[in-house]
């Protein structure tokens, strides 16, 4: 059975939900509000509870939509729409931002999709969440158009791409985030770096990303020229990373002659050269392994690394 509203109708509904008189509670029943093209809220969907979160299938969407909650005890409403803030239409197969607001109906591109209310409680991610994935393609190759690069004073650079491949010279932090909404700090849109412990970046050089792991540990940026550097992300799958420069130039080098002493020790790489030096040790690929002033760095996985010492280039073979 169609239900009609207006956008104005959820805009009273919504000032009384952000005054905390409303209290919302797992129980009750979420619903979709399909938007029609004259702006009125015509067909309601019940979505399906689904451990702690709740989801719809096959919903067809052609002009928007908003989640609609009502309390069977207290009668009282909530209405979930997209914050100000967020980066529109909704980015298909990623978690996108919702808050209890008037913002009027969701914008995203006409289609057929699963629908999932990401969990009541957002205490781990900051704002509740949703996400639409095409219905019948769940593993749909799809990527946000850009990802921002934040500082921890709210200040944002955005750096579009295409196919999950961001690239621009900016002025590079010497801490910040990567996330694909410009908000800084909610878990549910950030790439931290994979390890905890590997996450300072050297001029060419990349780093492991990891969406949702170490969101709470700052990447960190400790090259030579901060005021015009490339920086590539990439987020397609298996290639999640950051770099600075071209982190293949420490491996071309090799080539010019250029000599450090370095030695293995099982897993670990000894360095003959001052304590104060800045050390550089990437793997075959590039990927930068450790940036710092150890003497000893480790241990690593067998396979073929390189050393980089103030312009010099070694590379050696951990077995």
């Amino acid at each position: 059975m169609k239900k009609f509203y207006t956008l104005f109708s959820f805009i009273a509904v919504s000032s009384v939900m952000c005054s905390g008189i409303y209290a919302q509670t797992d129980a009750d029943p979420l619903y979709i509000l399909l938007a029609d093209e004259s702006g009125m809220y015509a067909d309601t969907l019940k979505m399906t509870p689904q451990g702690a979160d709740f989801k719809a299938e096959s919903v067809v969407v052609n002009h928007g939509f908003v989640f609609y909650a009502r309390s069977e005890t207290t009668q009282f409403e909530t209405v979930y729409s997209m914050p100000a803030w967020a980066v529109t239409p909704a980015v298909i197969s990623w978690q996108n931002p919702l808050s209890i607001s008037s913002n009027g109906v969701i914008d995203i591109a006409p289609g057929t999709y699963d629908i999932s209310f990401i969990s009541r409680d957002n205490s781990d991610v900051g704002y509740h969440t949703f996400k639409a994935v095409r219905s019948g393609s769940p593993d749909e190759a799809v990527y946000p158009p850009s990802v921002f690069i934040m500082d921890g004073g709210f200040e944002k650079i955005e750096i579009p791409g295409t196919g999950g491949v961001y690239e621009a010279e900016i002025a590079v932090p010497s801490s910040f985030i990567v996330t694909y909404e410009p908000y800084y700090r909610a878990a549910a849109f950030v790439f931290g770096p994979a390890g905890a412990t590997e996450n300072t970046l050297a001029d060419d050089s990349r780093i492991k990303l990891s969406y949702m792991v170490n969101t709470g540990v700052n990447l960190r940026y400790a090259g030579t020229d901060r005021s015009n550097s490339k920086v590539t992300v990439d987020l397609r799958a298996g290639s999640e990373s950051i770099s600075v420069g071209d982190p293949t130039s420490a491996i071309d080098s090799v080539v010019a002659g250029h000599k450090v002493e370095v030695m293995t020790d099982g897993g670990y790489i000894c360095i003959d050269t001052t304590d104060s030096e800045h050390k550089a040790v990437y793997s075959s690929t590039g990927l930068c392994v450790y940036s710092g002033t150890g003497n000893k760095v480790g241990p690593y996985a067998s396979g073929l690394y390189f050393v980089k010492v103030a312009g010099t280039v070694a590379k050696v073979m951990v077995r």
